[in-house]
């Protein structure tokens, strides 16, 4: 009798066991099942947000993702002092293209744009599509001269570009750029203040070229 019970105990512990065993198994799989939808709720969140702050037209970032990074850049530059430049770019005639081409066409010069812009500018320079034919680019650690030369190499490749209109052939555009740096004393919209100013001046004196704001131009076209 007691070898019987000591069997019907053991019996016992090890069914217990088992259970115990398949229990955690069990609620492995459901922290790892949790734990994936959490990830892919998170995958999800990331790409809506980036979604949000996508211009759909050229894949640039846009508007509200200009304001938020140059919000973080601006607090960077207060804190530590660094240099920092802004450039304002405009499409030259871009009416013209949209009239003798359409918008489908237009359409096809900003994406154009917007990937030269892109493609010529470094990794730690940001750039946003913030309206209509109008890019504003941030660039850190660069001085307005070292701006200006920089965007006189973008706004040569913009006018290289050859352009395929949807009714065929081929268009050709320019750019115009205004650049200002950040100085003592701005505040977060000061300085594209001024370099959209500049932008304007580029403008009166003839589009396709770069201006750097010297404090003395106007503040209107």
């Amino acid at each position: 009798e007691v070898a019987h019970a000591l069997e019907t105990y053991r019996e016992r512990e090890r069914r217990m066991l088992e259970e115990r065993n398949a229990q955690t198994r069990s609620l492995d799989a459901r922290v790892k099942e949790l734990q994936a939808q959490a990830e892919q709720a998170e995958r999800q969140l990331a790409e809506q947000r980036r979604i949000a702050l996508t211009d759909t037209l050229t894949q640039l970032p846009n508007r509200e993702a200009w304001q938020q990074r140059l919000s973080q850049e601006f607090d960077r530059w207060r804190r530590y002092g660094r240099p920092l430049a802004i450039a304002v770019c405009d499409i030259d005639h871009f009416k013209s293209i949209n009239d003798s081409h359409g918008h489908v066409g237009g359409d096809g010069v900003l994406r154009s744009v917007a990937t030269c812009l892109r493609e010529r500018l470094r990794d730690s320079d940001f750039i946003a599509r913030i309206g209509g034919e109008e890019f504003v680019i941030l660039l850190p650690e660069t001085s307005a001269e070292q701006a200006a030369v920089a965007m006189d190499d973008v706004r040569k490749n913009v006018a290289a570009l050859m352009i395929a209109m949807p009714q065929g052939g081929e268009a050709r555009v320019t750019a115009s750029f205004g650049i200002a740096s950040f100085v003592e004393g701005d505040d977060i919209d000061r300085a594209f203040t001024r370099a959209d100013t500049a932008l304007y001046q580029a403008k009166r004196e003839g589009r396709d070229r770069v201006v750097v704001y010297s404090g003395t131009l106007a503040a209107n076209p």
